[in-house]
């Protein structure tokens, strides 16, 4: 796994990547997520600005779609211009913002644990906050219709 600072205009990223194939950008850092998938997808985890071991300058605006517009911003620093997203609770916000601002970017969108205002719209559950990761890491492959692989945790 690389790990690297991305300098973007108000706040310093820490992001890995990890493993090759089509890429997958993990909007908040999940180690095991990411080494599950990194059998057969680049990974990119990222903490978010102000988060985990990414910091934000004073005054740096936080919200969604500024955090939208760093992980589009890390992900062209990579060469990546279209990808998966997968947000897991704050991300999951990011992860929406970031497919309703740059739709061109986001091929998929997984959202997990994501806090939806009331009355919450139906809609099936791929995970839950009880899925593990084995199950996650084989729900986000069949989202990306990768199928046939085994479980290599």
């Amino acid at each position: 796994m690389r790990t690297r600072i991305v300098d973007v205009d108000d706040a310093e990223l820490f992001v890995t990547v990890d493993g090759s194939g089509p890429p997958i950008l993990l909007l908040r850092q999940d180690p095991e997520l990411a080494r599950r998938l990194a059998f057969w997808a680049t990974v990119v985890g990222l903490d978010l600005r102000g988060h985990g071991q990414s910091a934000a300058r004073a005054g740096a605006e936080m919200s969604a779609r500024a955090m939208a517009r760093d992980a589009l911003d890390v992900m062209g620093d990579l060469g990546c211009e279209r990808f998966t997203v997968v947000g897991h609770g704050l991300g999951a916000a990011v992860a929406l913002c970031l497919a309703t601002e740059y739709p061109a970017a986001v091929i998929r969108l997984a959202l997990v644990e994501a806090a939806w205002p009331a009355p919450a719209p139906a809609m099936p559950m791929l995970v839950t906050p009880e899925t593990r990761p084995a199950e996650l890491s084989r729900a986000v492959l069949e989202l990306m219709g990768l199928t046939g692989f085994t479980d290599n945790g």
